[in-house]
């Protein structure tokens, strides 16, 4: 193990951001879909302000799995009274997850037409993480 200066020792790290844990209102699945979305992202992607819609994320992402789980086990279509046919009710469920899940994704800069921003000269450029007025140069 290679020695470290005087310097190196007495550097400390203060505030290092920290993980958030899921919120105890989610089930087993929603929590593993949150931490593995704060495990795939900078520690500091999320506010606090963020977590109540990473949750709602993680709890619709269950809602889709759920539904898309179900409507392979069964007919996309169901025959009612009179012999009229429609369409199966989980069909509506798994629409508006979806719908849900790419507003939520966009919101939380998830999807990566949120973490590119196009400029005046029509070039991409990622779009960074909020600094903080400490980081500031």
């Amino acid at each position: 193990m290679p020695r470290r200066s005087d310097a190196s020792l007495s550097v400390v790290v203060v505030n290092a951001p920290q993980r958030q844990a899921p919120p105890l209102s989610l089930s087993e699945a929603e929590a593993g879909i949150w931490e593995s979305i704060m495990a795939s992202l900078p520690a500091d992607w999320f506010r606090p302000s963020d977590w109540p819609i990473l949750a709602a994320y993680c709890q619709t992402a269950v809602q889709y799995e759920e539904a898309t789980t179900q409507m392979r086990e069964q007919p996309l279509t169901l025959m009612g009274e009179r012999r009229r046919i429609y369409k199966h009710p989980l069909l509506a469920i798994q629409h508006t997850t979806t719908l849900r899940l790419a507003l939520l994704a966009s919101k939380l800069r998830l999807c990566p037409s949120s973490r590119v921003r196009i400029d005046a000269t029509g070039a991409a450029s990622k779009v960074q993480p909020a600094k903080k007025p400490w980081d500031a140069q």
